[in-house]
């Protein structure tokens, strides 16, 4: 397992030799005939243009609707439109509205030749000492966790982690248990979920999770013992309580563990249709809806619709950030009251009778 981390290590460090950030006034920016962002220039030396991505375009278009709209809006500039003029007609709207952008300080993230985000100034990234950006300086604090602990849990594993230059996904079981007593190699392995983005799209997040041993269904929990931080304040205050979330939820996963030897024993009845209302209140589409009946294996009880939820999470859908939310509705369902499947049932039988579903 060691191996695997560092392999991720190694990986993100090869990404951060292509990242740059580059933090000014707004209207220090500027946006070329090509609607390129122009950083300014600093130290006398200048930098080259960096394309924005569909992700960095809706953020700008997000911080510049105030000098639209005035302070305090919640308006942005309209997306649709200035994504399909023309590219200089793009530039000379945007130019325009950075003369009005207040004092504002951004946070532009460079990757190569592109503008991966376009953040607040005051937005807790950028490189330590050794020039590691976010992403790799949590996998070093979760490396150094896993280092420390081999000889207490020989049984810790990684489960399918990814990383790419903004996105961090990791699931971590450190122990197998036997629910069943039968002395064979578990049923269940219980963890930790870390992950963050560096671009503005999600937060950075610790869930206690439950894997089970027969497959590689993970089911995550975002509740009260994990840690769920917004980009704000001090990059090392939140790799203290990062680190700190990570040691709490080596009890929690134990506790969620009894939930679901709970929930494999919880018959629920009217199964297809709650199952069927489910469906239509998280809108799945067929790939989804299938993937999950599968996965319930057959049985008709809670832990087969979490099941059903965690297998399709990793056979029908490709985002490794859309599986994670899978996994975590997994989670969701296993913990939620049983009015939630009488309530999906309902909803069911109301939408194949013609009645609008409330």
């Amino acid at each position: 397992m060691l191996q695997q981390l560092q392999s991720l290590v190694n990986t993100s460090e090869q990404c951060d030799l292509q990242k740059a950030d580059f933090v000014a006034a707004a209207r220090s920016f500027s946006f070329d005939e090509q609607a390129r962002i122009v950083p300014p220039t600093s130290g006398g030396f200048s930098s080259a243009p960096l394309a924005m991505t569909e992700h960095s375009l809706r953020q700008v278009c997000s911080k510049l609707g105030a000098a639209v709209f005035g302070k305090g809006t919640s308006k942005g500039l309209p997306h649709d439109y200035l994504s399909a003029i023309p590219k200089d007609l793009l530039a000379d709207n945007l130019n325009r509205h950075l003369t009005a952008s207040n004092g504002n300080k951004w946070m532009v993230r460079g990757y190569g030749e592109s503008a991966r985000a376009v953040l607040a100034g005051n937005y807790p990234g950028g490189t330590d000492a050794a020039g590691d950006f976010e992403n790799t300086q949590y996998l070093r604090a979760v490396t150094t966790l896993a280092e420390g602990q081999l000889e207490q849990f020989p049984d810790m594993k990684l489960i399918r982690p990814t990383i790419t230059a903004d996105d961090l996904h990791i699931k971590m079981t450190w122990r197998d248990v036997d629910t069943k007593g039968d002395g064979g190699n578990g049923n269940y392995g219980v963890g930790v979920y870390i992950g963050n983005g560096e671009i503005g799209n999600r937060k950075l997040t610790v869930y206690p999770l439950i894997q089970r041993t027969s497959c590689t269904n993970s089911i995550i929990f975002s509740g009260e013992n994990g840690l769920e931080m917004v980009h704000r304040g001090s990059l090392n205050a939140m790799r203290i309580q990062f680190k700190a979330a990570i040691g709490r939820i080596f009890s929690a996963s134990a506790e969620l563990l009894d939930k679901m030897i709970a929930a494999e024993e919880q018959t629920i009845p009217d199964f297809e249709a709650t199952l069927a209302g489910l469906a239509l209140k998280h809108g799945w589409a067929e790939p989804v809806r299938d993937g999950v009946f599968i996965g319930t294996e057959g049985k008709q009880t809670r832990a087969a619709i979490v099941n059903g939820v965690t297998y399709a999470a990793h056979t029908a859908v490709g985002d490794a950030g859309e599986q994670v939310e899978m996994e975590i509705l997994g989670g969701a369902i296993l913990t939620a009251p049983d009015s939630l499947f009488t309530q999906a049932a309902k909803a069911y039988r109301r939408e194949q009778a013609g009645i609008e579903v409330r």
